[in-house]
């Protein structure tokens, strides 16, 4: 799947069926990935400026993984 957004450059997720988040859709790698975006488009556009929230319905085991990797991405 390729995500685009206007004036940011397109990239495309890693998203493999089966694994353990309930949706089963998104590796950490993709989660990390969404960070670095949202990390790129904060510097472009917001002069760094960036916020994060969570939603519900999560997996407990394992959210630790995918907070981990997004974090990663959007230090």
């Amino acid at each position: 799947i390729s995500y685009s957004v206007t004036g940011v450059q397109t990239c495309a997720l890693p998203i493999y069926q089966g694994i353990n988040d309930w949706g089963r859709l998104l590796t950490p790698t993709a989660y990390q990935k969404i960070g670095e975006m949202l990390k790129e488009m904060a510097l472009t556009h917001c002069e760094g400026r960036r916020f994060a929230l969570l939603e519900g319905g999560y997996n407990y085991p394992e959210m630790a993984k995918s907070i981990d990797a997004f974090l990663k991405g959007f230090r």
